[in-house]
């Protein structure tokens, strides 16, 4: 999964950014000699700051979502493998339609305070823009809760480096795959002597020759056809798919996942459906407790390291050498002439060299008209820039003190459920003694 992910913030509730916008909207002044102007511009103001608050942390959810036509196919698929991707995107518009609203709603009602000098008017007209304001952003309300799971449930997947050699662990559920990968890398997948363990794709890594490999675990496969896999198998098929380098196949001598007939036609089916992009390495593992098997192929125990370096060091020679391979494959397939907008070292020196003598004259005369200019300009800029900049800090800080308050507020929550509780319990006791007293 692409780090940027890990940018996306924490997902408000609905009320939790009513609280923020309407707290930041009460630390608003406008000051002017007559009160009823001031009441107005206050108002407002304050209308201005709700919409901002709310449009803009709303619109920052947006964003922080990754294009899916931007993910690597690998991300995009695990991402509908474990979230409603149309459910997102509706969740995600109707934030921007709810932002959009409450911008409108602010306007409106701050054209209509703009001309009334009546307090009372000005008092009836904020509380509605303010109940208009709620009613939608709970209307959102939902779509919020949605998308912070989404959010939570896209930051627990896998993040790699699509540049790394990677070598794919596959094999029958139970056959040893998450043991090797222990033994081989620093990943640590759970590890129990039953079926489908493994519910993820787990990564993890090794060094050799100053190079990192990335080792995947994935769950395990039955020999069936894909479309009666379900999604746990669904995970291992992607890696198996798009990130492989190297394919280790897991034999299981002892049968315990499954039949051999079984594991050994699923290999057939992994050599014809991805040996082309990949590496395919078999070999049979739990090799500390039966020795049976092809005595060609590598044999393995993730439980005592048995054989582990070998296959581990023939994995990683494979895997870059495909690695290379299909870097090299896809810089061939560029267009010819190179990548757009790129020449090649000495391309159009001749031409350039012309038109720059062509130019010198007049591009000196032009200088010296442009250097005074930019010395005017540049002062300009600069004092935009430093307000620009205060204005952003200011913002910045705000956002993470309301966010602050908000965490506050939910721990001081908990503490008088608390103190209610013990309040009740002592209650009850003082209850039971008094009917003890009077009996």
């Amino acid at each position: 999964m692409s780090s940027d992910i890990e940018d996306i913030p924490t997902v408000l509730t609905a009320n939790e950014l009513l609280d923020k916008a309407f707290r930041r909207a009460a630390k608003v002044q406008v000051t002017d000699k007559i009160k009823v102007y001031k009441d107005r511009k206050t108002a407002v103001a304050k209308l201005d700051s709700v919409a901002d608050t709310i449009q803009g942390t709303l619109n920052k959810y947006i964003k922080a979502f990754p294009d899916l036509a931007t993910l690597h196919p690998f991300d995009r698929e695990l991402m509908s493998l474990t979230i409603d991707l149309g459910h997102l995107k509706r969740s995600l518009g109707a934030m921007g339609w709810a932002g959009a609203q409450i911008r409108r709603i602010a306007a409106s009602q701050a054209r209509t305070l703009k001309t009334t000098k009546n307090t009372d008017f000005i008092s009836k007209k904020m509380e509605e823009a303010y109940g208009r304001i709620s009613s939608i952003v709970k209307q959102v309300g939902k779509d919020l809760v949605f998308v912070d799971k989404a959010r939570n449930t896209l930051q627990a997947l896998p993040v790699f480096d699509p540049q790394a050699p990677v070598i794919v662990i596959a094999g029958f559920p139970n056959s040893g795959k998450s043991q090797l990968v222990r033994a081989m890398s620093t990943g640590k997948p759970v590890v129990a002597h039953y079926p489908f363990t493994t519910k993820d794709v787990t990564l993890g890594h090794f060094k050799q020759r100053y190079l990192t490999y990335i080792v995947i675990d994935t769950p395990g496969l039955l020999d069936r056809p894909l479309e009666k896999r379900n999604d746990i198998e669904k995970k291992a098929i992607l890696a198996l798919r798009y990130l492989a380098d190297v394919i280790v196949f897991i034999i299981d001598p002892t049968c315990l996942g499954g039949e051999m007939q079984s594991q050994l036609h699923l290999l057939v089916e992994i050599e014809r459906d991805f040996g082309e992009n990949a590496t395919i390495i078999p070999v049979y593992g739990k090799c500390d407790v039966t020795q049976d098997g092809d005595q060609d192929l590598y044999r393995v125990s993730g439980k005592t390291g048995d054989g582990v370096k070998e296959l581990t060091e023939t994995a990683a020679n494979e895997a870059r050498k495909v690695k290379t391979d299909k870097v090299m494959d896809a810089v061939q397939g560029e267009p010819e002439g190179g990548v757009e907008g790129f020449e090649e070292p000495g391309e159009g020196d001749e031409k350039e060299e012309k038109e720059g003598k062509e130019g010198e004259e007049g591009e000196e005369a032009e200088e010296e008209e442009e250097d005074e200019e930019e010395e005017d300009d540049d002062d300009d800029e600069e004092e935009d820039e430093g307000e620009g900049e205060e204005k952003k800090d200011k913002e910045k800080a705000e956002d993470e003190a309301d966010d602050e308050e908000v965490e506050e507020d939910k721990e001081k929550a908990k503490e008088e459920d608390g103190d209610d509780k013990g309040e009740e319990k002592e209650k009850e006791e003082d209850k039971d003694e008094t009917e003890e007293d009077d009996e």
